[in-house]
């Protein structure tokens, strides 16, 4: 894994990606309202380089390897930060050229790789270079820079990067409920006679029917059921614990009492976006029931995205830890931040101490970049293979998508939809239906593409070591270019690498079509008919930590053993995984094996507990 990530190889124009990022309507291009006040104070979080990242990649493969002596020998935040982090004196030379040029130094963090600072508008203008203006669009409002940020000469060696001169909304969670509003009725678990906590019915699973798909039960028959673990959610919008409570008191489990713990980054997030915090505390907190929920929250802003994950890292309270919110690789570097390298740096930091990563890979099929027409969000863009980040990370777990078998329930009696077997989600299997009985205007390409289980190569990250000598594993497509629809003609901003050797996602899947999908508790009441791959990254948050619990150990970045198992044939009813070997996920086709529709397949937790548990015993 050594080298599996670089800084960017490209950037998107400025001017483009304040443009594409946008989650306003595209009827006119953002309108520049002028300069933001002179004398406004904001704050902005600086990101430091690693030291000795190379050997920091290397730690994290001796860790995951069962052969090393360090193989689960992880490090506490203060060894971290006395082996890899910028040393104190470093540190300090920043913050004395920041408070030399009139920003006040609020905070450093933990590990030494955050400085949060603030300064008025004028002072903040001055010493980054650029411009701050007020900015509105549809009914959103905003202030971003003019231009690039660009870091002074004297720290440029120390920083990596500034975020937090924007408030632009940067991500979108990946939750996906089904068409139209009659097929997403309200409901309530029905009452089990067994006392089971499973509805055995379609579109309204609950953690109960989870357990049972991927072979949790045996696991909690054993008495595993997170005592002593906890699981982290890091998400982009506050929300209310009462929800989780009443999902859980609602389908009948029993958990701990008083478990969640809210920790508001950056002075938290708003309440945009609370149904996706809500549904990833209930599903992982409800996989793992006897566990604690810590729930990281920042804004949705590019320093938010960066500094939640921080948070957590240096708390190193969480031994998993889920996201549910990305947006197309490409619009990493935005704003003169690129995201993908802030973070992957925190990412690295979570490998050493050996958290669990999990994220969603996105609920727009192969194509990532076209998910945010769905709804008019962007000007029409001509389709591109694209994945989504941060799950293109290579240490973070890519969470894919499947649809279950049978005939679904679904609005209209005509045509009869029904899946023969397991499949990657896409939702072109519903393309039928959807025309049948919604029209041309209605139709599939109007309301449901492309929707489905985010999976495909990243043009920004290199092949880690993990995925290498996998069969299945592919480059990029070639002739990939961005072209959106202008004011009269279609644009060009930009060329992707053809066949870059790049991370392939996902990394495994689990059921997320909302055709097949979950019970949700939102706002005082139930309703059926969610999914998306926001659900995926929670659920694998809270199986694993019951697999950790079972090997009374943090197991860290799940991917090299999963990569392993799967080369070494690990797939059928007793071993660890189910392989996914037909349809598609719009752009790549499933197959034996490895694929970019589904990754390696879904899980059996308890066999995967095993075989990491002998793997465990080899070692020692």
């Amino acid at each position: 894994m050594t080298n599996a990530t670089t800084p960017s190889r490209f950037f998107l124009p400025f001017a483009a990606a304040l443009l594409l990022a946008s989650t306003a309507s595209p009827a006119a291009e953002p309108q520049d309202l002028g300069p933001k006040a002179a004398t406004d104070v904001k704050s902005v979080s600086l990101y430091l380089k690693l030291h000795d990242r190379d050997g920091l990649a290397r730690f994290i493969d001796a860790s995951t390897d069962p052969q090393s002596a360090s193989y689960h020998k992880f490090l506490t935040p203060e060894e971290f930060a006395a082996r890899y982090s910028p040393s104190a004196a470093e540190v300090a030379e920043v913050v004395r050229h920041l408070q030399l040029n009139g920003l006040s130094v609020t905070s450093v963090s933990k590990s030494r790789l955050v400085i949060k600072a603030s300064g008025t508008v004028a002072g903040l203008n001055r010493y980054f270079g650029t411009e701050l203006h007020e900015f509105a669009q549809g009914p959103e409002r905003f202030h971003a820079p003019t231009s690039a940020p660009t870091l002074p000469s004297l720290i440029s060696g120390s920083v990596a990067s500034v975020a937090g001169l924007s408030s632009a909304r940067v991500s979108r969670p990946k939750t996906v409920r089904v068409p139209h509003a009659e097929q997403r009725r309200p409901a309530a678990p029905p009452v089990r006679p067994d006392g089971s906590t499973a509805t055995g019915i379609a579109g309204q699973y609950t953690v109960g029917d989870v357990a049972a798909f991927y072979q949790l039960n045996p696991l909690y028959s054993r008495g595993f059921k997170g005592q002593g673990r906890t699981v982290g959610i890091a998400t982009l919008a506050n929300f209310d614990p009462a929800d989780a409570y009443a999902y859980w008191k609602g389908i009948g489990l029993k958990v701990k009492l008083n478990r969640i713990k809210q920790v508001h980054v950056d002075g938290g997030g708003d309440f945009n976006g609370a149904d996706e915090t809500a549904l990833d505390v209930q599903q992982s907190g409800g996989l793992a029931p006897l566990a604690d929920v810590i729930v990281y929250d920042a804004p949705n802003t590019d320093a938010g995205f960066v500094d939640v994950f921080a948070a957590a890292v240096d708390d190193n309270l969480v031994e998993t830890l889920s996201v549910s919110w990305g947006s197309a690789e490409i619009f990493a570097q935005l704003g003169g931040t690129d995201l993908s390298f802030a973070q992957d740096q925190i990412f690295m930091q979570a490998a050493a101490q050996g958290i669990s990563l999990f994220a969603a890979s996105g609920d727009a099929g192969a194509f990532d970049f076209n998910a945010s027409n769905q709804g008019n969000n962007l000007p029409s863009c001509v389709n591109v293979l694209t994945v989504d980040a941060p799950s293109s990370s290579a240490f973070i777990t890519a969470a894919g998508g499947l649809t279950l078998p049978g005939l679904q329930r679904n609005a209209f009696p005509t045509p009869l939809v029904y899946v023969p077997k397991v499949r990657p989600w896409g939702w072109n299997y519903l393309a039928e239906y959807i025309n049948t009985n919604y029209g041309f205007l209605g139709g599939y390409y109007g309301l449901a593409f492309p929707v489905g289980g985010g999976g495909g190569v990243s043009v920004d990250v290199k092949l880690p070591g993990y995925q290498r000598n996998t069969p299945g594993i592919k480059t990029s497509a070639p002739s990939q270019s961005i072209w959106c629809q202008g004011a009269a003609s279609l644009e060009h901003f930009l060329d992707l690498p053809d066949n870059f050797a790049g991370r392939n996602v996902p990394d495994v899947s689990l059921n997320a079509d909302p055709f097949t999908g979950y019970l949700l508790y939102f706002q005082g009441g139930f309703s059926s008919g969610s999914g998306g791959t926001s659900f995926v990254a929670p659920q694998l948050n809270g199986i694993t930590a019951i697999i950790g619990q079972s090997l009374g150990t943090r197991l860290g970045l799940l991917n090299p053993a999963l990569y392993r198992l799967a080369r070494n044939g690990s797939y059928g009813k007793d071993r660890a995984f189910n392989d996914i070997t037909a349809a598609d996920n719009l752009g790549y086709q499933a197959g034996p094996g490895y694929d970019q529709a589904s990754g390696i397949g879904s899980i059996n937790a308890a066999n995967l507990a095993a075989e990491l548990d002998q793997a465990q015993v080899g070692e020692k």
